[in-house]
């Protein structure tokens, strides 16, 4: 199993990834016992929907906005070309990695049992709409069951003037996406009936949200 970190405002991303193995027990501020795990509803809404947003709360106000900042500038420096280096760059970013809300919520969707990825990656928006698209499938594999899962921190929020990520609602069991090319409609694959798919969801949050989504 494995998942993804990001981070946006004006639209920054940073990405992060997680593998099964065994997990670090002192990976969360506090110890795997404080940790924020998924209540019943939320857990409900990310096996139907694919994912489900998570406020930052545990850290202050101040925390997002100097992280959101320091990202900023760092991207005008390097003009994002650096985008893979940004955790090694900006460490208060293994914050946004160990709290326990964050945590909690991988632990929720993975199992105990699972390693961040060293995949990582800041990204901004631009003036282009960038598209629907699956991370996952690697192999030509999907896996529709939770195996993988990817996490974008937003630590100066997103408005819709911002041109914020859009998620579809239950794409997680698709094979493939409408209007991409070859993809012949949107289909679960091996014969299954369609799913009946929602429309798109602009994530437009305040600062310090988590949208913990599913890999697919």
């Amino acid at each position: 199993m494995s998942a993804r970190l990001r981070v946006l405002r004006r639209h920054l991303v940073c990405q992060v990834a997680a593998t099964q193995t065994q997990v670090d027990e002192g990976l969360a501020e506090g110890g795997g016992d404080a940790l924020r795990l998924l209540d019943d509803e939320q857990m409900a809404h990310f096996v139907e929907h694919g994912y489900v947003l998570l406020p930052l709360d545990e850290l202050p106000d101040e925390f997002h906005e100097s992280l959101y900042r320091k990202c900023e500038a760092r991207f005008e420096e390097t003009g994002g070309k650096n985008g893979k280096e940004i955790f090694k760059e900006i460490p208060e970013l293994h914050r946004v990695l160990t709290s326990k809300t964050l945590q909690g919520g991988l632990t929720s969707v993975l199992g105990r049992d699972f390693t961040m990825h060293p995949a990582r990656h800041m990204h901004v928006s631009g003036n282009r709409d960038g598209g629907f698209h699956k991370d996952g499938g690697h192999c030509s594999i999907r896996h529709h069951r939770q195996r993988w899962a990817m996490a974008m921190y937003y630590p100066g929020g997103c408005t819709a003037s911002m041109g914020p990520t859009s998620v579809i609602p239950k794409s997680q069991f698709l094979d493939v996406i409408e209007g991409k090319a070859g993809a012949g409609g949107r289909t679960t694959g091996g014969g299954a009936a369609p799913v009946q798919v929602e429309e798109e969801v602009r994530v437009v949050v305040p600062p310090g949200t988590i949208l913990l989504h599913h890999y697919e």
